[in-house]
């Protein structure tokens, strides 16, 4: 009984200065209107089988106009750093009668 494991892939990922972009609270406008999105979003396209592409791309444009107005500032919160470690592990469970093989990621 037990367990042993075989390290298969150990990876670190670093980030400096990442600005995640943020939209203060009560000021985000959706690109699909919500009634849209409601009584769309089960069918095999979505949004797409009653909203025309051209309206879409017209939608994205107008929400780009809008954030390239607003100050920088409003829109980026404070620069970070951050690392991310990623270790994907070959697992082998022994129980009474046989052996479990598994693939367990630690992040």
């Amino acid at each position: 009984k037990g367990s042993s494991s075989e390290p298969l892939l150990a990876e670190e990922a670093g980030i400096q200065a990442l600005s995640i972009y943020h939209e203060p609270a009560g000021t985000a406008e959706s690109l699909v209107p919500w009634k849209l999105y409601e009584t769309a979003r089960s069918g095999a396209l979505g949004v797409f089988e009653k909203m025309p592409q051209a309206e879409f791309v017209r939608c994205m444009t107008l929400s780009q106009q809008r954030h390239a107005r607003a100050p920088t500032a409003r829109q980026l919160m404070p620069a970070t750093n951050m690392t991310a470690t990623v270790q994907l592990k070959s697992q082998s469970l022994y129980t009474d009668l046989n052996v479990e093989n598994c693939l367990t990621m630690e992040v």
